[in-house]
């Protein structure tokens, strides 16, 4: 983490993510695994304030917000409705009750997710950050108010939206320490990601591909939260500088609040809008601010003395009407030494929609909202009747007990005054949403229509509020869609087949790559681009040169005038040559590299991985050294499912004396090694050790192999071709064949793995995050 912008300045990154909230935190760690991510977020850091971290000081944070630095921003919507944005690495998951449950499963449909993938997400999140509370007397009471109140069945503790009074899930864990989505950044690859603190985003940075006629990102422009709007600092893609189609996208994730009014302020939005604020149309799109919603919320206070309780989260929920209606009460704290006692009430799904809208060109600052609360029939009609449930609860025994006669609750006397005040007390629930929805500014994939390169992955994007509260959505959001987003871009790649591929054997001398234009650079000093030979000679597409000492080049096409050549590298040296190749060239596990202090390209730490080698046994149909003339196999027995091959041939073991091996293998083994380098000379063999046997099913499998190995040379037919004198191994009894197995194992010569389809090389054989580089082979 850093706030100093001159460190991030000038860099170009895979992926840039706009905003360190609840579901920026989570995208940025998956996307690191593999890529190398800048998080941006316009606030600092949780972790050394106990007003957000400890759960004895919920609320606390709340007190004290100004413009710039404060955890919370405030803002009052036009309908006059106070609210507030995080404004901290971590987001609202920093400063808001913590409370986890996770959406229903109509939503998940609808959003069109794949249901397995959403429990794996949601399931990645809940290992890090996610625990079962210890219920308060306060929440005790609640549960027994809402059961009392009608709200049915009990679900007792459950993570699922359902129906019914449950117990929710929550961020604070059993010594009462808060655990934000920005603990879910311990869950990516550090090396690969940078979090930019205290920097908030200007604008985004287009450029035109007028080879395509598209426009696509390129990187941001930011400021310093505490700084001046005029000074501002670049961040770019990677491939921006040099390339019309730079990798990776820019994604928004600052909120319903954020991310919509960074679009308005880079230029795309409704056109009349942009015109008052002389912004640039970058792309017209219409319904940029618009659909956004809030929650109505009434809130009855079942106690209204300014009493000195301790502050206590919500950590029980009624869910009611067929999901429409969520209740939950809590303890707020309102200064330093009082407390309230609200039972509130939230609408799940209105019909009401409102506007954003750009109020300054300063980013810093809030934009203009309009929420239209209960402008809807409909929506006024709902919350009459989730008052009255609310009311049930307030006046229920269990919280009339627990209070004591002398508590002073809301009454409110008749239904027919339930409408003047909705309108007129309503409030937030604080899960505001929408304004970059699915459909009318991004597609099912979160992209922006009529940019490339562009994305929004939070809040803005949806239609309705999640769940009982959508913090665990958004948390699983950006997990959920990380190797979405990571699949498409490795499938960039030319538009049409490349007409030529330079392919390099493991033979080259230095053994390392510059993987963007694929030419052999030095660990100490990159060459350049050697001049042409004689005056007025071409510049030959794959011409090779000598270029000091011992080392030659050959380039792709187009590599002396373009920064995306033609073409591309592909290794096929093999499951020895061509892991130790990307491992050379700066392309493997970063703590294996810095061994030999090779510069890290890209940290890939599967390279050299996975590596596997049939086991073989062989037995001797014929021991005695004869000389006989060499016989390759041309005939293979193929049992167990394939499992099992077996051949036979004679093999010279000098000029003048063969042996007969009839050999197995085993084609499925389970045991997996590794390949690491062992100098920087290509020439030289890496370390390989292929831990044969070392699953105990394969050496289960050997002994059954050797049982029919063993078969094969007492057969009749062997028998009669070589004679009563020949010598053939014996084993004698199946209790041998385990030892024998594990002190006789051989290669087959069948090695593979070490840059495995789908952790080194995707579908199509590229390698991950490099342009124009492929594998080909085993």
């Amino acid at each position: 983490m850093t706030s100093d912008v001159e460190e991030v300045s000038g860099k170009s990154f895979d992926y840039i993510i706009v905003g360190g909230g609840t579901a920026g935190c989570p995208l940025a760690a998956t996307l690191s695994e593999k890529f190398s991510v800048l998080l941006v977020e316009r606030g600092g850091s949780p972790f050394e304030n106990p007003l957000v971290m400890e759960k004895k000081y919920y609320g606390y944070s709340l007190f004290e917000t100004d413009e710039f630095s404060s955890v919370a921003q405030s803002f009052v919507s036009v309908d006059g409705v106070r609210n507030l944005r995080g404004r901290v690495l971590g987001g609202s998951s920093a400063i808001n009750g913590g409370f986890y449950s996770r959406a229903s499963k109509e939503f998940v449909k609808k959003a069109g997710w794949n249901e397995e993938m959403v429990a794996k997400a949601y399931e990645w999140v809940e290992s890090r950050v996610v625990f079962p509370p210890m219920l308060t007397p306060w929440q005790f009471t609640a549960e027994f108010g809402l059961l009392e109140a009608g709200i049915l069945p009990y679900n007792g503790y459950t993570l699922e939206h359902v129906e019914g009074t449950k117990i929710g899930g929550t961020v604070f864990d059993q010594l009462g320490t808060r655990h934000t989505s920005a603990d879910l950044l311990q869950g990516g690859n550090p090396e690969n990601i940078i979090v930019l603190l205290n920097a908030t985003v200007k604008n985004i940075i287009f450029h035109n591909n007028s080879d395509k006629n598209e426009t696509c990102a390129s990187g941001i422009s930011f400021i310093r939260s505490d700084g001046t709007a005029d000074e501002t600092f670049e961040a770019v893609l990677s491939g921006a500088n040099d390339s019309s189609s730079p990798l990776g996208d820019v994604i928004l994730a600052a909120g319903a609040m954020g991310s919509p009014a960074i679009l308005l302020l880079s230029g795309v939005g409704p056109p009349k809008h942009l015109k008052k604020f002389d912004i640039p149309i970058v792309v017209a799109l219409k319904d940029v601010g618009r659909q956004l919603k809030d929650n109505p919320c009434i809130s009855l206070m079942a106690d209204s003395r300014p009493l000195n309780r301790p502050a206590d989260p919500p950590q029980v929920a009624g869910i009611a009407k067929d999901l429409k209606f969520i209740i939950e009460a809590g303890v707020l704290p309102i200064s330093a030494n009082s407390t309230l006692v609200p039972v509130a009430a939230k609408l799940a799904f209105p019909k009401s929609k409102g506007r954003l809208k750009l109020n300054s060109m300063d980013p810093r600052e809030n934009p203009t909202v309009k929420f239209n609360y209960l402008s809807k029939e409909e929506d006024l009609k709902q919350c009459v009747e989730m008052v009255e449930m609310l009311q049930r609860v307030v006046s229920s025994q269990a919280v009339t007990v627990f209070l004591g006669a002398e508590h002073k609750k809301d009454v409110l006397v008749g239904s027919e005054d339930l409408p003047g005040l909705c309108q007129k007390n309503v409030r937030t629930f604080y899960h505001y949403h929408g304004g970059c929805s699915v459909g009318s500014v991004v597609d099912s994939d979160y992209r922006v229509y009529g940019v490339k390169g562009l994305r929004v992955v939070d809040g803005s994007t949806f239609l309705e509020s999640p769940g009982t509260n959508p913090m665990a959505t958004l948390m699983m959001l950006g997990s959920l869609l990380a190797p979405k987003i990571e699949r498409e871009l490795k499938r960039i790649s030319l538009s049409t087949p490349p007409p030529y591929s330079v392919f390099f054997s493991a033979s080259l001398s230095t053994g390392m790559l510059n993987l963007r234009t694929g030419r052999p650079i030095h660990l100490k000093n990159q060459s350049k681009l050697p001049p042409k030979i004689n005056e007025g000679e071409e510049d030959l597409p794959g011409l090779c040169r000598k270029n000091g000492p011992e080392t030659f080049e050959a380039f792709l096409n187009g590599a002396n005038d373009s920064s995306s050549p033609l073409g591309g590298v592909i290794l096929a040296a093999g499951a020895i040559g061509s892991p130790a190749v990307l491992l050379l060239s700066g392309v493997g596990p970063p703590k294996h590299l810095k061994k030999f202090d090779i510069p890290i390209v890209v940290a890939l730490k599967d390279v050299g991985r996975q590596m596997k080698d049939d086991p073989c046994i062989s037995l001797m149909a014929d021991s005695r050294p004869l000389n006989c003339p060499a016989d390759t196999p041309q005939v293979a027995g193929i049992s167990e499912d394939l499992k099992f091959i077996i051949e036979a041939g004679v093999l010279p073991i000098s000029a003048n004396s063969a042996l007969f091996p009839v050999a197995a293998k085993l084609a499925y083994p389970e045991s997996k090694g590794r390949l690491k380098l062992n100098s920087v000379d290509l020439r030289e063999n890496p370390t390989v050790k292929f831990n044969y046997l070392s699953k105990e099913e394969d050496l289960k499998q050997c002994v059954e192999m050797g049982e029919l190995l063993q078969r094969v040379v007492n057969s009749q037919a062997v028998t009669a071709f070589f004679g009563a004198e020949h010598k053939k191994d014996v084993l004698v009894g199946s209790e041998d064949l385990p030892g024998l197995c594990k002190k006789n194992v051989r290669t087959f010569y069948h090695y593979h793995d070490g840059c495995s389809v789908g952790s080194v090389i995707d579908s199509d054989y590229r390698v991950y995050r490099l342009w124009s580089k492929r594998i080909a082979g085993r």
